[in-house]
Order: structure tokens, then sequence, then C-alpha cells
């Protein structure tokens, strides 16, 4: 969840534990930003998103989802089935992709990406800084982290790129591409 968020309503995290619980097809769970744009009624069919009621018994609150093709960083969560999947998220650049990437590589995994529907948030970054421009001009069509993103999701789509990331950013399981991305994090005990 980004530090910069406000929700306006409590038990969020009890219904969207609810929700993993009970459609195990869904990997990655969040909370929808005004700004989007993916709806039920949007006309080109690529930006169209699908509003499903879970499974409920008597008794139970029903909960109403929202699957899109991605799920905004903003506020989410994802289902211990996705991350035996799909391993550890990964993130090539500094800024941007990582959320995209992990609701393509959860759609390869073969689970479904969606919104707790009901549920109002805002972003609060007012924008403008100089921060704020750097993320914009990395996300830029034709910047080279646009690039690269398109790069990954083309080869995870086509098998080429292996979804599975260990903890160090490497692909052990992915054949050729292994560790084409490895780092490593700073041994701190010797600092």
């Amino acid at each position: 969840m980004d530090d910069d968020v406000v929700i306006h309503r409590a038990g969020w995290v009890d219904e969207m534990e609810e929700a993993l619980i009970r459609d195990p097809k869904i990997g990655i769970i969040g909370l929808k930003r005004k700004d989007l744009w993916e709806c039920p009624w949007y006309p080109d069919p690529a930006w169209r998103s699908v509003l499903r009621m879970l499974p409920h018994e008597a008794g139970q609150t029903w909960i109403i989802t929202e699957d899109v093709h991605h799920v905004m960083g903003t506020c989410q969560a994802y289902s211990p089935a996705l991350l035996e999947k799909i391993g550890y998220l990964y993130q090539p650049f500094q800024y941007g992709f990582d959320d995209s990437l992990a609701a393509i590589r959860c759609k390869v995994a073969g689970l479904r990406s969606c919104f707790l529907h009901g549920y109002e948030i805002d972003h609060i970054d007012p924008g403008g800084d100089a921060y704020t421009l750097e993320k914009v001009e990395a996300t830029k069509s034709g910047s080279p982290n646009n690039v690269e993103y398109h790069r990954l999701k083309n080869g995870y789509q086509n098998g080429t790129i292996g979804i599975y990331y260990d903890a160090d950013g490497g692909q052990p399981d992915s054949g050729p591409m292994a560790g084409e991305y490895t780092w490593r994090l700073p041994n701190l005990q010797t600092r």
C-alpha cells in the first residue's frame, strides 16, 4: 500500500482476505482509485471490467469484485496461491511497472486480478515536484523503462521469460533467461 492513500471506509483488510478465501482464482485484489479507466461500461473491451459476486452462503456478507486486467499498486493484496506461482515481486526499475508486471504474471499463472467493489480511496500525492515529474518521464512511451516493460510483458505472455522470481530477483526455473536480472542485496552484516 502506498503511503499517500486515504481509505474512506473501515473493514477493507478483512473483506479483501475473505475474498481471497472465497475465490481461490483471485491472485491480486486491490482497492480502486477514482482516476482509473477500467469499468464495466467502457466502450473499448481492452478497458472493460466485469463485476462478479463471490460465492457465499446464507448469512454471509455479499462480496462483489471487479475483474480487471491490472490492479493499480496503490493498495493491493496477493494471494498465497499467486506468490507460490510467481515468487517475489519484481521491480526492474527505480520506479514503475512492478504492479503492471505482477498483474501480467498473475494472468499467466492462471489467476485473476480484481478490485474489491464499494471502497472509495484517494491517492493524495499532489504531484508536480521533481520526483513526480521524473516518475512520469520514466514511464512515457519510448523511454528505456517503457521499452523494457514491454519486452518483459511480451516475454511473460509468450513464455520466453519465466514468471517466477526468487528473493534475489533471479529466475531459477526459467531456462535460458535464468539469472538475467539477478541482483544481490548488500550484506548488512559486514557494514
